[in-house]
């Protein structure tokens, strides 16, 4: 089973890649309430290291995912540089 960080960050990907929007969104509020409630029990460097663990494409794909969510405390957490 994976780790909550790790099948978050993977649900901002795979919504991305949904014909469907109903289930994109689900898959964004999911990985949204996941990563919140990590942030909330102080797992940022966890949340930081699954990320960095990810091909710099999915970590692009994670990034997008974040802005276009509002997820700015995510966001900042991963330590994201904008380009």
């Amino acid at each position: 089973m994976p780790h909550p960080a790790r099948f978050a960050l993977h649900k901002l990907v795979v919504a991305q890649r949904r014909k469907n929007k109903d289930k994109a969104r689900k898959d964004n509020m999911v990985a949204l309430d996941i990563l919140n409630d990590l942030l909330d029990s102080g797992e940022e460097g966890l949340i930081r290291s699954v990320y960095r663990e990810f091909s710099l494409p999915w970590q692009k794909k994670i990034s997008t995912a974040l802005k276009a969510l509002d997820a700015d405390a995510i966001f900042n957490v991963l330590s994201i540089e904008e380009k």
